[in-house]
Formats: structure tokens, sequence, C-alpha cells
């Protein structure tokens, strides 16, 4: 039955437009509910006609475990602090763990093999259009942060997990015209990371590319050398490509280090109203909220109910008035505005993924959140050093990207957003379904 619909071409198909449709908005929320539907049909297929299901690894368990495990103890920390009688929209970001959980569970589950060319040319071609969309945006329509059709960060750091995979992809490579394709892809790819100024994705891909190099020491020897001066060629280009966006485009500050040093200049004048200094105000905040309740974390209402206690904790600096209309604004910056604007203001996102955790979750989400993320990695660390160069590809895309993400954090919540949550963890589902089929093939060679 699964031959006979070619279904392994069909769910390779649906990794692809993960990629090829990653600057648009829903569009990985669209390929998860598609992914869960078409893999639950699959199995129920599998089940009924008698077709041996693939017995899970216990490492690919506890990943799904852990997932799970995030949703179910951010769910007890929400409604802790809410209440049972109160919206359920904001679970909506963490929902996708737990549907992630069982599509990752149920496709290891099926003897289904991945078309591994058409999903690696999907996301090369990925790159090449996230980053010709950027580059239309940034010089061309002269936009000062390119955000696609998605958003400057979310933009920035889908099209950064493109450029870990392409620049694995052009490393290892041997045919010349792929290596050349996906050197294209891995530069205009990572374009986005620059023409878009997120200091949290330029530190990131910083530290994947720091990850990089050091697998470079642990490839399989026959690849090892050329790997090593593809990589020294890479850097060249970088650095020949960040020289040409200061001179050609006038983007003396392509880093964001002058607005970062200008903005603690100010901060130490207690001027708080710029970029960096209402994260610091927002990060003393969410310390506030986690010390005032440090098992569970705080939401709206609790925020509410100690929102003196937290402003006098923090200590903060903010007047608010920055979030409210020209006509409400308190010219007195001593006095508050309304009391909803604050609580609103102080329980939203913290641009920071381990404070915004802390604060809404306190330990029992930061530890869910770390647990979830160790069971990732324990996916792939035994192949880190594999001499398979497939599984090793595979486990050094799995690490790199984990990176990526862990310095996006700084910045961002990328572990808590209704659109990266699937993002990032069908890539992982896909690297896991791979790694899975390689071992697989090895076995049976044996």
């Amino acid at each position: 039955m699964l031959k006979k619909y070619n279904i392994n071409l069909w769910i390779s198909l649906l990794f692809s437009l993960l990629f090829l449709f990653s600057s648009f908005r829903a569009s990985a929320q669209v390929v998860e509910i598609l992914l869960f539907l078409v893999a639950l049909v699959c199995w129920y297929i599998t089940k009924t006609k008698g077709s041996p299901l693939i017995k899970i690894e216990t490492k690919y368990k506890l990943m799904a475990l852990s997932m799970m495990g995030f949703f179910l103890i951010y769910t007890l920390c929400y409604f802790y602090s809410q209440g049972i009688t109160t919206k359920l929209s904001a679970l909506n970001p963490y929902i996708n763990y737990l549907i992630c959980a069982l599509i990752l569970l149920i496709l290891l589950k099926l003897p289904v093999r991945l078309n591994k060319k058409v999903i690696f040319y999907s996301i090369g071609l990925a790159g090449i259009i996230n980053g010709l969309f950027a580059i239309y945006q940034g010089l061309i329509l002269d936009i000062g942060r390119v955000y696609g059709a998605i958003g400057i960060f979310k933009f920035s750091q889908v099209s950064g997990a493109i450029g870990i995979f392409t620049t694995i992809f052009y490393l290892f490579s041997s045919n010349i015209k792929e290596k050349v394709f996906y050197l294209v892809a891995t530069l205009l790819a990572t374009s986005v990371v620059f023409l878009s100024a997120t200091r949290g994705t330029i530190l990131g891909l910083l530290i994947a590319y720091i990850v990089i190099f050091v697998a470079l020491f642990f490839a399989p020897a026959s690849r090892k050398k050329s790997a090593f001066l593809s990589f020294i060629f890479l850097c060249c280009l970088y650095v020949v490509g960040v020289t040409g966006l200061i001179v050609i485009d006038n983007r003396k500050d392509a880093f964001g280090i002058g607005a970062f040093q200008n903005d603690m200049s100010l901060y130490q004048q207690n001027k708080v109203n710029s970029s960096n200094g209402l994260r610091l105000e927002m990060w003393k905040e969410a310390i506030a909220m986690f010390r005032l309740s440090p098992i569970f974390g705080m939401h709206s209402k609790l925020v509410d109910q100690n929102l003196e206690e937290i402003i006098a904790l923090s200590k903060t600096k903010r007047t608010f008035n920055e979030l409210l209309g020209e006509e409400e604004r308190n010219p007195d910056p001593t006095l508050y505005p309304k009391r909803e604007v604050i609580v609103k203001a102080i329980a939203q996102n913290r641009h920071n993924q381990f404070f915004d955790t802390l604060a809404s979750s306190g330990i029992l989400g930061i530890t869910a959140l770390f647990v979830m993320i160790v069971m990732i990695i324990a996916v792939f660390w035994k192949n880190f050093r594999s001499s398979n160069l497939q599984n090793f590809q595979i486990a050094w895309i799995g690490l790199g990207i984990l990176f990526l993400y862990g310095g996006c954090s700084a910045g961002d919540v990328p572990f808590s957003s209704n659109f990266m949550i699937p993002f990032m963890m069908i890539i992982f589902i896909l690297l896991a379904k791979l790694q899975s089929e390689n071992q697989q093939c090895i076995n049976q060679s044996l």
C-alpha cells in the first residue's frame, strides 16, 4: 500500500516544503499538521494490512517523551498561574511539542525511506530563494532590516538553520557541481542573517560555525583535508562579503556593535527606552518574577496580583509610556500608566529564552527545557565521530542547529514561538528519521 501511493516521495516533499516556504507565515504549522495526518494514515494502513512496524530505539523515545514533558510541565505552570477557567490560546505554541513528538514516534515506526536527494536539493534551493528575497528587500528596496514575509527574527532564524544544512553539504560534497550549488546556497542563506541585523542569530551562527569547525577534526580521514580547505575558502568569502556589504551598502554597523554601545551609554544615564535598555529591564523583571514564584513561574493573572512586588524587587526603570498612545501618556515619568498595560508588558515576551522560561514556568519549566535539549543532543552524540559519512553529517547538522538556536535564545524565544517550534522540531524529526534509516541500512549490510 505504501509503495502503491509512493508515500516515500510524498512525505519527502512535505519535509521539503518546510524549507521552500520557510519565509512565509504559518508554513511550518501547515507542514506540521499535514505531516501528522499523513503519518497517522500511513501508520493505520500499515498496521491494518499486517505489515511489520519498525522498533524505535530508546534514545528517540526519550527525545519524544522530553518534548511531551515540556508541553505538560508548561501547561501545569500555566494553569497554576492563570487558573482553569482561562483562555487556552497561550498554550498554542507548546501544543506543537506534543504534535511533533507524535510525528516523530509514528514516522520512526513506519517502513518509510525518505528521498534524500529531493530533500537536500530543496534545502539548497530554499537557501537561494531566501537569500535572493533578502537581497531584494535589503539592497533594492533599501529596507534596513530584511524580514521576508514572516518577520525579522523568524526570517533570520530559519535561514540560519538552512545555512547550517548547506554548509555541511558543501564541506563534504565530492561532486563539484553539488559543491558549487551548496556553496551558493550557503552564502545566500546566511546573507539573510547579516541583512536582518539580528545580533542573537549572528551570535548563534558564529557559535554553530565554531561547532562545525570542531567537527572537521572528527571527520572521516578521506574527507578531512578537503573539508578544511573548503571551510577556509568559505571563511574568506565571508570576509569579502561582509566587507562588500559595509562598503557598497554603507552598513558601517553590520553587526550592531555600535548600536549596542550607544544603547549601553544611554542606559548608564538611566535612559532605558532603547532596544537593549528595555531588554535589560525585562530581564530584571523576569528575575523578580522567578524569585516571587520560583517553582511554577508567573503568567498575567499572578503578575497582576504581585505587580507592586515585581516593580519594587526588580527596581525596573521602565515608565511603560512607550506602550501607550500619545493621548494616554503620562507627562510625569514617576507615575505609571494604566495597570493593565504594565501587567501585559511585564508578562509578555522577554526577548531571552532562558529568562522567559524562568519567569513563565520557573524551575519546572527551565528544567524541562534543558532536559529536552539534552535528549536532542543525545540522539546525535553517538555519531559525532562516526566513520560513516552520512551519520557524521547528520549528527553535526543536528548539533550545529541546536547551538544556532541556543545563540538565538540570547535575544529571542525560539523555543516558545508558535512558528519556530514546529520548524525546529520538524528539522530534528527529519534528522532523526534519516539517521534511523541509515543505521538500518548499516545493520542489514552486516
